[in-house]
Order: C-alpha cells, then sequence, then structure tokens
C-alpha cells in the first residue's frame, strides 16, 4: 500500500553518486519526501528551486538503490544511472556536459568501473575511449586487513584530439601483471613519442626504448629508461 506526502523535509545524509574516481561523494541536504512505500522505501527529491530538480533517488534500508538521476540548474539532464539492492552502482551510467552534449557513458558492476567506458569533449566530439576493470583486494592498512576494490584501465585505449585525429593509443594490462605500450600523437602529423611502461607503486614508469618526434614526423631522440630512470640519450635518433 503507497502512502503519498505532498510536502516533507528531511535532513538525509548518505552516500550518492557512482563511483566514477573510486569514491563517492558524501552530502548531508534537504530533500523533498514524495512517497513512501513498505515503511523503508523512500523516493526522494531534491530542488534548485521550485520548478527545477538537482536529484532524484530512492533509499530502501538506508541505501540508495534503482534508478538515480541528477540535473542541472536549467533543468537540462547531468547524470543518469542505476544502483542494485545493495547500493552499489550497476550497467551502463551517463553523464551530459551543462551544454547537453555527452560527457561520458560507463559501466559498473558490483560498484565498480567494469566494461566499455568513453568520455567526451563538450563539442560532443569523442575524447578517449577504453575499457576498465575491477576486482576486490585485501591491503594491511594500519596492520588491519582491508578490503578494497581496485579499478584499472585494460586492454586498449585510445585518445583524440579536439579535431577528431588520434592523440594517443596504449594497450593496458591489470596493475602489476604486464607492462604497457603507449604511443602519443602531434594533432596535425605522425608520433610525437612512443615506448614502454612498467607498473610500480609509485606509478608507472618508463621502461626499455622511448623514441620522440618532432611535428613534422621526424625522429629527434630516442632514450632508453630502466624502471623509470634515464640511462642514455641519442641526439637524431643516433
Amino acid at each position: 500500500m503507497y502512502k503519498y506526502i505532498l510536502v516533507c523535509f528531511l535532513v538525509l545524509p548518505y552516500y550518492l553518486g557512482a563511483q566514477s574516481d573510486s569514491s563517492r561523494l558524501a552530502l548531508t541536504s534537504e530533500y523533498s519526501l514524495v512517497s513512501v512505500k513498505g515503511g523503508d522505501s523512500l523516493f526522494l527529491r531534491k530542488m534548485y528551486n521550485a520548478d527545477t530538480l538537482v536529484e532524484e533517488v530512492y533509499i530502501q534500508g538506508g541505501k540508495i538503490i534503482g534508478q538515480y538521476k541528477s540535473y542541472y540548474s536549467d533543468g537540462s539532464r547531468k547524470r543518469i544511472g542505476t544502483y542494485d539492492r545493495y547500493g552499489r552502482a550497476r550497467g551502463q551510467w551517463k553523464s551530459w556536459h551543462s551544454g547537453g552534449n555527452m560527457s561520458s557513458e560507463l559501466h559498473y558492476k558490483d560498484g565498480g568501473l567494469n566494461g566499455a567506458a568513453k568520455f567526451y569533449y563538450p563539442s560532443g566530439r569523442l575524447r578517449e575511449e577504453g575499457r576498465f576493470m575491477s576486482r576486490k583486494t585485501q591491503m594491511i592498512i594500519s596492520g588491519k586487513i582491508v578490503e578494497q576494490q581496485l579499478e584499472a584501465r585494460i586492454g586498449k585505449w585510445k585518445s583524440y584530439h579536439p579535431n577528431g585525429k588520434i592523440k594517443s593509443e596504449g594497450d593496458y594490462w591489470w596493475p602489476g601483471i604486464k607492462d604497457r605500450s603507449y604511443e602519443d600523437y602531434w594533432e596535425e602529423q605522425g608520433s610525437m613519442e612512443s615506448g614502454e611502461f612498467i607498473q610500480a607503486w609509485e606509478g608507472d614508469l618508463r621502461h626499455g626504448e622511448w623514441k620522440f618526434y618532432n611535428e613534422s614526423g621526424v625522429l629527434e631522440k630516442v632514450e632508453y629508461y630502466h624502471k623509470g630512470e634515464l640511462t642514455e640519450r641519442n641526439v637524431g635518433g643516433n
């Protein structure tokens, strides 16, 4: 049986937003209670003003579940996605720039980025595309074993200049499993630099041979690295 409450304001602390950067944004704000179902299932709205929505969320058992929607102050879409019954982001999440063009298309599984991903410039042109993978792992923090969910790029990734031309390409593997190759491009010409990275706790480290080109595509220098440290440089490719 449904009970509808037309005007009721709550101060509600909870976690909101998909885990796009391996974290969630904690909010404590006023929300209008639209309806109650079954005693512990709430449908809430937050408004910029009397006519413009900020967010629409469903709460059950203290967790966000079902479809989530957020909006810009002009009423246009900002983000749409879905939470599972455990309050974890799942399936496809879409976001838009304030101008109305798509900002990103991401996929989640059990709250972590997992699957195809696309990012766009405000113009609507594709900025970057590839895939993410997430998995749970145990880490020792302050002497305690803590379970964390790690996210990483995996497989082929491409990025593009604003004019649509290829900017960079890279092959990624799960951190700690294998190295990754990388190639960067000038906006109007050929390759800018190319080489390989290896994974380390302090981040990606250049390793092995790296080649650098000018805007005309002419090889200017070759550098050799060992776990991030430059060991040799040859100017002009010699």
